[in-house]
């Protein structure tokens, strides 16, 4: 069994930077938000409360009925449940400072996973074509990065009840799908702090990439390489400005920024002839630049 790293991890320290200005921003959006509201509760002569109730009741039974869903028909990682994977949720759980959520196992045959709060229980749900994709390569602790990311939402406090009020800010175009790029990368940099290697958290976005078979074969000085040429295009610039999610490159590049910078093992066999990150031009280092110091402590604690 692989042997995780023990050292607490700094959460705020850690979280993608460009992620606290757009809290900012969405807190800011979401005060106007609230104004609107109160003022169409006042137009409706308070019949509108009567529908955000119903809303919210509505809500609360179908999170209720998924988890008992869930409960019932997927499989609940622990110690006597994928120990491999139930050690990794202790030990990344605890080291990010949360109550471990419970982790469950489903089928479904998307690349996927999510993070969620249903009636007051954090969970993590892991779909079965990930865990699949990844365990082709043989090396279970490649699934680090999968949790890691997951239990990061839940470090990250992007699904505590006072975050969710930021959705009040949902009208303004573009904010919100800025806000969820930089928690996307935040959890990207939780996950690489947790497994504390940089090769386990780049194996892990190049399998969702372009599968795990092909991601033994990739060079990712090429893609390093890539993004940089295109990122800038104007197609790809307009793609970005809606898109709810980080490109894929664009995560493999601030992994590896963020590992090279904290000095974490795994790279060199990873960067063969790779810009380094003061190498990489100044508006790329922009997009998640002020990476503080090492989360924990190198390379003792990650040996």
């Amino acid at each position: 069994m692989h042997t995780w790293p023990t050292t607490a991890i700094d959460v705020q320290a850690v979280r993608e930077p460009s992620e606290l200005q757009a809290e900012s921003a969405m807190k800011a959006g979401a005060v106007f938000g609230a104004l609107l509201l109160l003022l169409y509760i006042a137009l409706t002569f308070g019949l509108l409360l009567l529908v955000i109730g119903g809303v919210v009741l509505a809500h609360a039974i179908a999170e209720w009925l998924a988890l008992a869903h869930l409960r019932a028909n997927g499989v609940r990682v622990g110690p006597h449940q994928y120990p491999e994977l139930d050690a990794m949720a202790e030990n990344f759980s605890a080291r990010m400072g949360i109550r471990r959520p419970e982790v469950f196992v489903v089928q479904q045959t998307l690349w996927n996973a999510f993070a969620a709060r249903m009636v007051g229980t954090d969970i993590v749900v892991l779909y079965s074509g990930a865990i699949d994709s990844l365990l082709i390569g043989g090396k279970p602790e490649d699934l680090g990065f999968l949790l890691g990311h997951e239990l990061g939402h839940h470090a990250a406090g992007h699904l505590k009840p006072a975050h969710r009020l930021l959705r009040l800010a949902f009208f303004v175009p573009f904010l919100p799908a800025w806000h969820r790029r930089t928690m996307e990368l935040s959890c990207d940099r939780l996950a690489l702090a947790a497994c504390g290697d940089a090769s386990i958290a780049v194996r892990g976005l190049l399998s969702m990439t372009v599968g795990t078979t092909m991601a033994s074969k990739t060079s990712v000085p090429a893609a390093l390489e890539q993004w940089q040429q295109v990122r800038r295009q104007t197609g790809v610039s307009l793609h970005t400005l809606y898109s709810w999610y980080p490109h894929h490159l664009w995560r493999i590049e601030s992994v590896v920024r963020s590992a090279e910078q904290w000095a974490l093992p795994g790279l060199p066999a990873l960067l063969q002839g790779a810009p380094t990150a003061a190498a990489l031009p100044a508006e790329s280092q922009a997009t998640g630049s002020g990476i503080p110091p090492p989360p924990v402590a190198v390379p003792s604690a990650l040996s």
